[in-house]
């Protein structure tokens, strides 16, 4: 089971509940993950790894990213990138091996995509393009777990997850996002084809 939240706010919940043994967490907000990560790992009993998030032009906090296993689980390290693919900035992206599921282990990616953009023609592109790389260079079967900030037809019709092997997945069209400016599908999974006879549902 894998939880895609926006904010960490839910955290404490959904490790509480048992619903989820991974959870990728996006727009936390926290500057300082070192003391975030001890926090939390100290109070939930979890492994926590976390982007940090970054100042705004405005004066404000926006983006960072994270992934959390349950404790009976792990976070693995993986080898060096080869020379010239580099990971994208650490606010937008984080990559783990998660060990438990195959032995192999899974590419998780958490993902915040830039706010009012689309995924053609803006940074959203050049930000998927950078994490497709990293994804093709590590070959390991992924799911990318995402605030995406356009919906799973836009997704699809972006061709990009086509082109990196996997699917999109997405809930049965429950808005992700509901705010004073309405509500939206924006947070869903593009999943490895290696991976989808093992989806079983998702909400």
């Amino acid at each position: 089971w894998t939880a895609v939240l926006t904010s960490c706010a839910p955290l404490a919940k959904v490790v509480r509940d048992g619903t989820a043994c991974v959870i990728c967490c996006q727009e936390h907000r926290r500057l300082d993950v070192a003391t975030a990560e001890t926090a939390a790992s100290k109070k939930l009993k979890v492994e926590i790894q976390l982007g940090p998030a970054r100042h705004t032009s405005r004066g404000g906090v926006s983006a960072g990213v994270g992934i959390v296993c349950l404790p009976q689980f792990s976070l693995l390290s993986f080898p060096d990138l080869p020379p010239g693919i580099n990971m994208p900035d650490p606010e937008r992206a984080i990559f783990r091996v998660f060990d438990g599921a195959l032995p192999s282990g899974i590419l998780l990616v958490s993902v915040y995509l830039h706010t009012g953009m689309k995924l053609t023609g803006s940074p959203n592109e050049d930000l998927l393009s950078a994490i497709g790389e990293v994804v093709r260079a590590y070959g390991f079967p992924f799911a990318i777990c995402g605030d995406f900030q356009n919906s799973p037809d836009d997704m699809v019709s972006s061709g990009w997850a086509a082109a990196l092997g996997g699917s999109v997945v997405a809930g049965n069209g429950t808005p992700s996002c509901v705010g004073p400016m309405g509500s939206s599908l924006i947070d869903y999974f593009i999943v490895d084809h290696r991976l989808m006879h093992k989806v079983r549902l998702c909400w």
